[in-house]
């Protein structure tokens, strides 16, 4: 299993950037930018994370003198010995101004260098920077080198060179932490094994607001926001070809996992950078993600020659409570996939397709992996009527030829799947619903309390659990498309040929309860879920993921649709408070 996690990282990747071209040519836009890229940033920076101030984070998360969003964080008497020692208490805001740290402007942090080390993780190196904006009235500088002098000693070692300080320790040499400032930031450089020191970020030459992965990454969307983060795979790359199996060695050294599961560093080598956007202002949680690869990535011909297909998942007239669309060309996904892991795993691969051609007279990669057209949906309508005889599940698939297909469904006797004639549909689906299996093959088979349903129709596929959801799907209609009844934004995302995970959070609380219900009933369990659950579930419409690719640029959009009518984090943890987890 844990073999399998890079099948999941490299799949990730293609459901935050995109696996299929996206017609559709949007609007360029002008974005913000970053202060810290564009002034501080060494151009060999290798990522960037930025907040656009210290005071939208108080207010936001509700940080108070020693708890987050409600969430006690540390004792008021280590808070108390942390200001001993450094001057202030960072659980204040009020407390940045006092010592001259401006909390209305952008701040954040900067990875500069990592050679991670194959054989002892100890030895890895690694330079960041951590950069505070300044007030003009109340010297920063001047405040933390009082605090560092104050607290000289043999183990903790401070010195000063024209503006920079510079502290040691007796304990851990490895580390060197250089600090110095500017008219607009306060800057501490820390350095692990390295001889890093915070003039790569006063020095105004080579920033990382000039370099082409990230003024590409800008363009497309806006790292001025409120948390903005920013990776160039280039540079993390660099000096890291093995990274995958330095952090393998790394795990295994201590006594942990033995094996991340990463046979190589092959996908990420394609990708040029990536940055992500969340605002904190708006009342839905909307982030935005960017990607683009190099124009040789075998990701390109992986999302060539994918049909597209949702014509079955939403022409269903009953809502969904939770909808999955995949395009990919599954072929070349699962050879790319077989060439980067490690070869223990293609072994198990290998060997698994082979018993199964064995025991049941299948070749999965030919009859299956190959037939594959492109479309992967899944979908669970109508939570009202869902229960332990019902699940109301469809998978859906399109098939290169469906001649050869059903040659392979034929086989499928030794697992209880059989074949249905003309009148065997008709009896599936009732007599005044006859008309509805006209040129449809249909195959049968047992799911312990209810029948399923594997149904053809030319080259698409669906296997569907109990009647009402065969039913449904030979009905479906697109002028009676669920989608007519949803909000016109929403719909018409759902409708674009995009990778997407949809859940309509109304429908899937009624499937919750549902099916808790009956849990708590079997097992004689007293039912947690009560009105203020309901309340509290109101405030949510949808959760929604997309990926989409145009050219070389691959896009992701994550919102969770809210009825709230003020900031989503603020409303949240009133929302929150309301539910009184404490009792």
């Amino acid at each position: 299993m844990k073999k399998t996690k890079l099948f999941i990282l490299v799949l990730a990747l293609f459901v935050l950037f995109g696996c299929f071209e996206s017609k559709e040519k949007v609007e360029k836009k002008s974005f913000s930018d970053s202060q810290i890229a564009l002034n501080y940033a060494p151009e060999n920076s290798i990522a960037l994370w930025k907040f656009s101030s210290i005071d939208k984070l108080f207010k936001t998360f509700a940080v108070t003198d020693s708890s987050i969003f409600g969430e006690t964080t540390t004792s008021k008497e280590d808070l108390s010995e942390f200001e001993k020692v450094i001057g202030f208490n960072p659980m204040i805001l009020a407390d940045y101004e006092k010592i001259g740290i401006d909390t209305g402007k952008e701040f954040g942090f900067v990875l500069t260098d990592l050679i991670v080390n194959e054989t002892e993780g100890s030895k890895t190196q690694a330079n960041f920077g951590i950069l505070f904006p300044i007030k003009t009235d109340v010297n920063a500088y001047d405040f933390f080198k009082e605090k560092v002098f104050a607290n000289k000693s043999d183990e903790f070692i401070p010195t000063e060179v024209g503006n920079i300080i510079t502290i040691k320790s007796s304990k851990d040499e490895e580390v060197l932490v250089t600090v110095s400032h500017d008219d607009s930031y306060l800057i501490f450089n820390i350095s692990i094994n390295m001889n890093g020191t915070v003039k790569k970020f006063i020095d105004k030459n080579g920033k990382l607001g000039a370099v082409a992965n990230y003024k590409e990454i800008k363009s497309s969307v806006d790292l001025g926001a409120d948390i903005a983060f920013y990776m160039d795979f280039k540079q993390l790359l660099k000096h890291n070809d093995n990274l995958f199996e330095a952090l393998n060695s790394q795990l295994q050294a201590q006594g942990g996992i033995n094996q991340m599961g990463y046979g190589s560093t092959e996908p990420l080598k394609y990708y040029r950078g990536v940055g992500a956007t969340l605002d904190l202002e708006s009342s839905d949680l909307i982030a935005n993600i960017v990607g683009f690869v190099d124009k040789n990535s075998p990701f390109l011909e992986i999302m060539q020659n994918a049909k597209a297909d949702k014509s079955v998942m939403l022409n269903f007239e009953q809502k969904p409570a939770i909808l999955l669309a995949i395009l990919v060309n599954f072929e070349k996904y699962i050879e790319f996939m077989l060439e980067t892991m490690p070869q223990e795993t293609k072994a198990q691969f290998d060997k698994a397709l082979l018993e199964t051609k064995t025991n049941m007279g299948i070749d999965i990669d030919q009859e299956l992996i190959k037939q594959l057209a492109g479309s992967f949906n899944f979908g669970i309508y109508d939570a009202n009527t869902i229960n332990m005889m019902n699940y109301n599940t469809v998978i859906n698939f399109n098939v290169k030829s469906p001649t050869e297909f059903t040659k392979t469904l034929e086989k499928g006797a030794s697992l209880g799947l059989m074949a249905m004639d003309e009148q065997g549909l008709i009896d599936a689906v009732g007599s005044e619903n006859k008309d509805l299996v006209v040129g449809v093959k249909g195959y049968s088979i047992s799911l312990g309390m209810m029948m399923g349903y594997v149904i053809m129709k030319g080259d698409n596929v669906s296997i569907v659990s109990g009647k009402p959801t065969l039913i449904q799907l030979l009905q479906g209609n697109s002028s009676k498309s669920f989608t007519n009844k949803l909000d016109g934004e929403i719909a018409g995302k759902l409708n674009k040929d995009d990778n997407y995970f949809y859940l309509d959070i109304v429908e899937a609380y009624k499937i919750t309860k549902t099916v808790y219900g009956m849990i708590a009933g079997m097992t004689g369990a007293e039912n947690q879920i009560d009105a203020k659950t309901d309340a509290f579930v109101k405030n949510f419409v949808y959760l929604y993921g997309q990926g989409s690719l145009d050219g070389e640029k691959g896009t992701g959009e994550y919102v969770l649709k809210t009825t709230f009518n003020k900031p989503f984090f603020l409303a949240l943890q009133e929302e929150i408070d309301k539910l009184d987890l404490t009792k």
